[in-house]
């Protein structure tokens, strides 16, 4: 299950800056937690938005999809857990969700946005132009030179794509920006008394 997460624990003794304010919030460990769990929180939804996005364009699929057949979540940081994952669970995507269309010499879909030629695949039976989808309009292909057994075909995987490539850069890029939320929250907590 590959995870993107950013942890206060294996950050928060570098966060120098901010001794001053942690000093003026007092020795109270939950206004402490509070003030990070609140930036990662932030933080966190917007690198969540952001990643979604990136996957959209980099798989070549709508939102929906990618969340449905990515399992994509998230999990915030609470009372217990300082720090914030985005996760996936999902398989690979079928074939048939890029857009794929029939022709005479095999199957076009846009996996990863780009089109694509698979040649001696099918969605028809029979001739490729009649029409009659097999099982809901999936992509095919045969397994040996006779008609039976046919193997489904799978285009590339929400959680490959989440850790490489745009998302990845997407989530680094908003985790840049916790240490200006984090001085953002202690400022809010102590009314603009320590910024």
């Amino acid at each position: 299950m590959p995870v993107l997460s950013y942890s206060l624990r294996a950050h928060g003794e570098g966060h120098l800056r901010f001794s001053n304010g942690i000093e003026q919030l007092g020795s109270n460990e939950t206004m402490h937690q509070k003030v990070y769990r609140r930036a990662l929180n932030k933080v966190g939804d917007k690198a969540y938005t952001q990643v979604v996005r990136a996957l959209t364009k980099q798989m070549g699929l709508k939102r929906r999809q990618v969340l449905t057949y990515g399992g994509v979540r998230k999990v915030r940081a609470n009372l217990t857990r300082q720090d914030f994952q985005i996760y996936s669970t999902g398989a690979e995507v079928p074939l048939r969700e890029f857009s794929a269309v029939q022709f005479s010499f095999g199957v076009r879909a846009r996996p990863w946005g780009k089109s694509t030629r698979f040649t001696g695949m099918f969605i028809h039976a029979g001739r490729w132009n009649s029409g009659k989808e097999v099982a809901q309009g999936h992509v095919f292909q045969r397994v040996t030179s006779s008609s039976l057994p046919i193997e489904k075909q799978f285009g590339p995987s929400v959680p490959a794509e989440m850790v490489k490539g745009e998302s990845e850069a997407a989530f680094n890029r908003m985790a840049d920006q916790l240490p200006d939320r984090i001085a953002h929250e202690i400022a809010q907590i102590t009314r603009g008394v320590v910024s």
